[in-house]
């Protein structure tokens, strides 16, 4: 996607396309990533990947303290508290 919008971005400096066409360009490539992702990401048996997304999170156990004091002290090689 982004080698495209480079293209295209050069075709407007170019005057071959206006900003308002880069704009809905953009858009568009935008739109068909996201959309990519969201077939990639969702489970099977599913359509919608926020009602998937957000009660699978919920399956992760909450700590105390953050994911960046456990990552530091596994570096260290200290143990978990």
């Amino acid at each position: 996607m982004p080698e495209h919008l480079k293209d295209f971005g050069r075709r407007v400096v170019r005057h071959e396309h206006t900003a308002e066409d880069y704009t809905r360009e953009y858009d568009r490539a935008l739109a068909a990533y996201r959309q990519t992702w969201e077939r990639a990401l969702i489970l099977p048996g599913h359509q919608d990947l926020q009602r998937v997304f957000w009660p699978s999170l919920a399956l992760y156990p909450v700590r105390r303290r953050g994911w960046r004091s456990s990552a530091v002290r596994a570096s260290r090689g200290q143990p978990e508290t």
